[in-house]
């Protein structure tokens, strides 16, 4: 004998219908957050293990910076390579290329434009390098 369809029997297949329908979404919202968490968390994975965001876009290996020996002639190097070397960061490098800057329109009379620093030592006439910076840098600078 067939079921006789009832104001009741509409109202629990309309309950049961919705309940289907909202597992579905929160199925989808679920999928999607964890799509969102994976995405995230590989990008800062691959992001924190091969290079470390300096600012202004710039970004340095930290193979660089730290295992090989990096011998650079302030004189020409440009602030973001004289960024890699120790205890120097963009701000310092860019004081560094700042003072360079305004001592060689000193030394255009002189002859040796090129020659702003000598030495290591001359290094600590830029604001913000102190000689335990200067120190620090002697092995990784070259003068030509």
């Amino acid at each position: 004998m067939p079921k006789k369809i009832t104001e009741n029997n509409n109202a629990e297949s309309y309950n049961l219908e919705n309940e289907r329908k909202n597992k579905v979404i929160g199925l989808q919202h679920l999928f999607f957050l964890l799509s969102l968490w994976l995405l995230t968390g590989v990008f800062l994975w691959h992001y924190s293990s091969n290079s470390l965001f300096v600012g202004e876009g710039l970004v340095i290996n930290p193979e660089l910076a730290v295992n090989s020996p990096l011998k650079l002639n302030p004189n020409t190097a440009t602030w973001e390579e004289l960024a890699l070397l120790p205890g120097i960061g963009p701000a310092k490098a860019k004081a560094i290329v700042k003072y360079r800057q305004e001592q060689q329109q000193y030394h255009v009379n002189e002859g040796d434009i090129d020659m702003v620093f000598k030495s290591a030592t001359d290094m600590s006439f830029v604001p913000g390098i102190g000689s335990k910076t200067v120190e620090s840098l002697q092995d990784n600078l070259i003068f030509q």
